[in-house]
């Protein structure tokens, strides 16, 4: 099949998750959530690659060696602390995405046991530019609402907690289906103008958030998200496709939002 062909599939696919997303009424956590069976399907019936190719590209089953079964239980750590607390209180939703935060871990795990020199060298690039731009775009969009910036103690350790729980969920959620799967479907390495296929699949992660955004968002969203998340999301693209691990671009993206939540 051609590039087009492919992203001709990115594209219908992310559009039935996001006309789902708007029928069903879902809020964050369900829409969140709505993309693991989604991508499990997109995966096994349209792309037909095992599933721990999604986390390290190129994998042809799951194992997990000792020394990878004691990091997921480190991994693993933050999400059971933050499921015990949420259960008794916390929406159905909440629930399912610390659940989904426990599988994630064990991805976390199988990646990080696969994590190269090129990963690592992926992932220092990734850093200087996604995860410079996305902070700082979260700083600047703090100072402009008129909240204090000041990364207290406190705020630092809540901003550590939220990256444990993040980096797990990004590999069951948003980022293993925007580069795990779709990246991966959408540019093969023979492919002319790697950056266009990256610039549009970043703009179509943009607009994904449109159906969890307020109505009175969607006009600004339209333009702005495309716009923000493609700086972003090139690098992140890029640093998967350099490294073939997950892990890499999962670190910049779960750093970016601790970094946000921290702030806010």
């Amino acid at each position: 099949m051609t590039q087009a062909g492919r992203f001709l599939q990115a594209i219908l696919f992310i559009s039935a998750w996001m006309a789902m997303g708007w029928l069903l009424h879902l809020d964050p956590y369900g829409y969140l959530l709505l993309g693991i069976p989604l991508c499990l399907v997109f995966q096994v019936c349209v792309r037909r690659q095992p599933l721990s190719s999604c986390w390290v590209r190129g994998s042809t089953r799951f194992r997990l060696d000792l020394p990878g079964v004691l990091l997921a239980l480190v991994f693993l750590a933050v999400p059971i602390w933050e499921l015990t607390r949420e259960w008794k209180g916390g929406s159905w939703p909440v629930r399912l995405y610390f659940v989904a935060g426990l599988f994630g871990a064990v991805g976390v795990a199988f990646a990080a046991r696969r994590f190269t020199m090129a990963s690592v060298r992926s992932l220092a690039i990734c850093l200087a530019t996604a995860g410079v731009l996305g902070c700082g775009w979260m700083l600047l969009a703090t100072m402009a609402q008129h909240h204090p910036v000041a990364l207290t103690q406190k705020r630092m350790l809540f901003g550590l907690g939220q990256f444990l729980v993040l980096l797990p969920v990004c590999f069951v959620m948003e980022e293993v289906a925007f580069r795990g799967v779709l990246d991966a479907h959408v540019h093969h390495s023979q492919d002319a103008r790697p950056w266009l296929s990256a610039l549009l699949l970043s703009a179509m992660w943009g607009w994904w958030h449109l159906p969890i955004v307020p109505a009175q968002m969607i006009g600004v969203g339209l333009i702005a998200f495309p716009i923000t998340h493609a700086v972003i999301g090139i690098p992140l693209s890029y640093s998967w496709r350099r490294g073939g691990n997950l892990l890499a671009p999962a670190i910049v993206h779960a750093l970016i939002d601790a970094f946000r939540n921290a702030l806010y």
